[in-house]
Formats: C-alpha cells, sequence, structure tokens
C-alpha cells in the first residue's frame, strides 16, 4: 500500500493493489486507521518527487516501497518566476 501526501500520481498508485479503491486513511482519537484497522506510518520524505520525471519519481517510489515506507511525504514549495513575468510563479 502507497500513500502520497499533498500529491497523486496515477502510475504509481496502481502499486496499492492490497487496497480497495474506496480505501482512505481517517483518524480514530489520535490513531490513524484504514477500513476501521490500525494503520502505522513507515515513511520517507523526499522533496525531489515534485521536480522530477516519471522515470525519476517512479523510481523513488520503488525504492521506498522496497524499503517498506507505505508513506511519501513530499514538500510543495513555489518555483519562482522571473522578475519580468515572463516565467510564470507555480
Amino acid at each position: 500500500m502507497l500513500v502520497f501526501a499533498l500529491l497523486f500520481i496515477p502510475a504509481a498508485v496502481s502499486a496499492a493493489d492490497n487496497l480497495p479503491s474506496a480505501s482512505f486513511i481517517r483518524t480514530s482519537g489520535t490513531a490513524f486507521t484504514v477500513d476501521g484497522r490500525p494503520f502505522f506510518v513507515t515513511g520517507v520524505n523526499n522533496h525531489h518527487v515534485t521536480f522530477g520525471s516519471q522515470d525519476e519519481v517512479i523510481r523513488v517510489l520503488d525504492d521506498a516501497m522496497a524499503m517498506g515506507a507505505n508513506v511519501v511525504r513530499i514538500f510543495l514549495q513555489p518555483v519562482i518566476g522571473s522578475l519580468d513575468g515572463s516565467t510564470a510563479t507555480i
């Protein structure tokens, strides 16, 4: 199972075959649950995912899964455009 914080990549989600499509991580008190069962976060941080090509992102996610991660936390940072406005801030 693979969960993304703030990013959803359809190509990688197919790796989450053991979760029904209607599953969603929820909270119960101070614990996380999925389909009523406890969900324990085993995660990694990666800020390169937001800048990588699809192949690079898939490699990062495959590596995370190989290490046993079920969550990948990414950091969305604005990309500041040019002062003259020719390149937009995203």
